[in-house]
């Protein structure tokens, strides 16, 4: 039964990290962020919404009104601001710091999860943390060679974002499944970015056609990640879950390298192995701690 868990994870992990690599070549290819995300989030929520109606009676799914507010919240930040905030920074930045930042939303979840729920933090919590940030001073700076340009600010300004969506999420898990609440994201994150769209990118629609093709895979993806990610929580877990998804960010540097030319000097080397080494390091601790 575990094996198929970790086929369902898997899918997640190669959506999540071939994701930065098609989402950056649609930005050079010319299409604008402001109509990148709400279609990407439009479709991903097809997608899902097609699966959640297809197994909602046999699952007894449903929404609960009195919990609207929670989807709001989430649908808000982890399906519209996010996804708006990552497309517009792979603007300026690579595919590479895109998916190797990805790797700080793991502490900025034990964080957040400390104050807003009283967990307690992983065993050499601030080490590791201290080690991570060093890692992403020296990606970002290609070595300390320059400073990182506005499309890492961007990223910097997403790990709060997910850290407290995803504690927010878990909170939100106890009252609503989790595959409503990926349903939910998608409804009320897509509901956003069109109800933005007028007054920060409806001029753009035209460049749709540089690149329609890059926000249809990117948005399958999208999907695909939430898919895979839900069911093989249910089945193996969020530890191993978690842990899994680690591998994403090496894997996007991999494609990156290959598909997009972009390198990395031994300094961001080292920066890549302590922000992934450290995700991966805090994870595990904080499953030891849990079996406690």
């Amino acid at each position: 039964m575990k094996i198929k868990g970790i086929i369902y994870l898997s899918f997640a992990v190669v959506s999540f990290a071939i994701s930065p690599i098609i989402e950056k070549i649609g930005v050079d290819k010319g299409v604008e962020p402001s109509v990148f995300a709400p279609m990407r989030t439009f479709i991903g929520l097809c997608l899902v919404a097609v699966f959640w109606f297809a197994v909602r009676k046999k699952k007894s799914l449903k929404f609960n009104k009195k919990y609207t507010k929670n989807l709001v919240i989430i649908g808000f930040i982890s399906s519209g601001l996010f996804v708006f905030m990552f497309i517009k920074a792979l603007s300026y930045t690579t595919a590479t710091n895109m998916g190797v930042m990805q790797g700080m939303y793991a502490v900025a979840s034990f964080i957040f999860a400390y104050f807003m729920i009283r967990e307690k933090l992983p065993r050499l919590f601030f080490p590791i943390l201290t080690a991570m940030i060093i890692g992403v001073v020296l990606l970002t700076s290609k070595g300390l060679l320059v400073k990182p340009n506005i499309g890492d600010w961007i990223l910097f300004a997403t790990i709060p974002l997910i850290g407290f969506t995803n504690v927010y999420m878990k909170k939100t898990s106890k009252v609503l499944d989790a595959f409503t609440i990926t349903f939910g994201r998608y409804i009320f994150g897509a509901l956003f970015l069109l109800f933005l769209l007028p007054f920060i990118g409806l001029q753009d629609f035209p460049s749709l056609q540089n690149g329609l093709v890059w926000v249809i895979i990117s948005g399958v993806l999208g999907g695909i990640m939430a898919l895979g990610h839900y069911k093989g929580i249910q089945i193996v877990g969020p530890t191993l879950a978690a842990t899994m998804l680690i591998a994403a960010p090496a894997l996007t540097t991999v494609l990156a390298f290959f598909i997009l030319d972009e390198t990395l000097n031994y300094l961001q080397l080292m920066g890549l192995v302590l922000i992934l080494g450290g995700a991966l390091l805090v994870t595990r601790f904080k499953a030891k701690y849990e079996r406690v």
